[in-house]
Formats: structure tokens, sequence, C-alpha cells
């Protein structure tokens, strides 16, 4: 069998392509023909598969996923609103504060909270991360245009907003009714933030807080203000380690 690293998968379109470790080359990965079935591929994990050539592609057949016992918090890239590519380990060294956000919630005043945190402590190396989602009653734009727009315009963010994507494998539409739904896998990095605190986003504005090395997450639930001592205390603990 040949050995590759998962460069890009989406679930919900059941594709994605892998780099194989000797030929360099890219393989198709379909769900089809992934055969211990995880719920999710994760990019950047390592895969075993058996290569069939059709035409001018490489196929990965009886994939097998094997996820990398080092991977980390840093190994993943997201788009920003304004289209710039960005991968986490830039990141490294950083306090960061992850947030699933969204524009129509009773929340979404919190962003000032943010905003003012994020100013108070990003010389000292703190930063926000916000993740528009939809996952919690719909009430996130369907244009990443147009959430810009609405962070720019309404709530002035400085801090990355990053496109809209799934934060929870499941779709609700008030606190304490899920429903599963496989055609909206969460994104792998909020996966590995819910097995490392054991809590996943129960609604919007749900908030991760890593420290600088990423090796302890604290999980705050939605209706813990950003500007609580809860959260504050512990960012500034954080930013003198």
């Amino acid at each position: 069998m040949a050995t590759g690293i998962v460069k890009w998968y989406n679930d919900a379109k059941q594709f994605g392509f892998a780099v194989d470790l000797e030929s360099k080359e890219l393989i198709l990965l379909t769900k089809l023909n992934i055969i211990n079935d995880p719920q999710v591929v994760f990019e950047f994990e390592m895969i075993e598969y058996d290569i069939c050539k059709e035409e001018d592609k490489n196929i990965g057949l009886n994939i097998k996923t094997i996820r990398k016992q080092d991977m980390s918090f840093y190994d993943h890239e997201f788009v920003l609103l304004d289209d710039e590519r960005i991968h986490l380990s830039k990141y490294i060294g950083k306090v960061l504060l992850v947030v699933n956000t969204a524009s129509h919630c009773g929340l979404t005043p919190q962003y000032n909270d943010l905003e003012e945190l994020y100013t108070t402590y990003k010389d000292q190396g703190f930063l926000v991360l916000a993740f528009p989602s939809s996952n919690f009653a719909n009430q996130e734009f369907d244009s990443n245009d147009k959430i810009k727009d609405f962070c720019d315009n309404e709530y002035g963010i400085t801090f990355p907003v990053f496109t809209k994507t799934h934060v929870v494998p499941f779709t609700s539409t008030r606190p304490g009714l899920r429903e599963k739904n496989k055609n909206n896998p969460s994104n792998s990095f909020f996966n590995m933030l819910g097995e490392k605190t054991g809590h996943q986003p129960q609604w919007n504005f749900h908030k991760y807080l890593i420290n600088r090395t990423g090796t302890e997450v604290i999980s705050f639930n939605y209706d813990i203000n950003p500007l609580s001592e809860q959260i504050k205390t512990n960012i500034e603990r954080m930013l003198k380690e």
C-alpha cells in the first residue's frame, strides 16, 4: 500500500485529495473508497491506500485513515473573509480565543466585547479567531461578503474572521434540540477542540481559549461574556506563561 497526507477533504462533497509521500503526486480520495468509514477525514492526516491509475488521474482505493498522533490545532488552513488563506501555524506562540459567531443572534453584541478584549490584550500576544456558522437556528448570512460587510460596518471588527463553516456535525433550532446532519460535518479544527475539552458548542458564541503552545484549552459556554473575569483572568495567566 502507498502512504500519503490529506491535503484537502470535504465530507459534504465526499471527495478530496492527498499528496503521495513517494511520488508527490495528487491522489483522488472518495468517500466510497474509505474502508474504515470515518465521520471526518482530517486535513494533514496520514492515510494508506492502493493506487489505481485512470486516464490522467491517480485514484486511491481501499483507503485507510491513520490519524497523526502528533497532529495539533495548528495543522489546519482556513480562508479569511477577504479571501486570504491562513495556515494556523502562523499563530503559534499566541494565546487564542476561538469563537463560533453569528450575525443574527441575540448574542451577536458579544462582537463588541470580543473586539474590546482583542484591543486590550493584542499587544501582549493575544488574538481572537472568529468562525461564522449557521449551525444554530440558521442565524448567519448565506454570503461571506455579507458577513464581512456586517462585521466591518456594524462592529468594526479588526481580528481575523474566517469564511462560514460548520462547527458541529448537526443542525439545531434551539439549545437542547439536535438533529444529526451528515451533509454538514464540522471542520476538523472544532472537532479537535471538542475532543480536547469534552465540550462541543451548544449555541452561537461558544469560546475556546488556547494557550501559547496549544497544550491547554479551556471551554467557555455561549452565555459567558468575553469580558468576564473568568475569561480575562485565564488570558492574563496564559500571556505570562
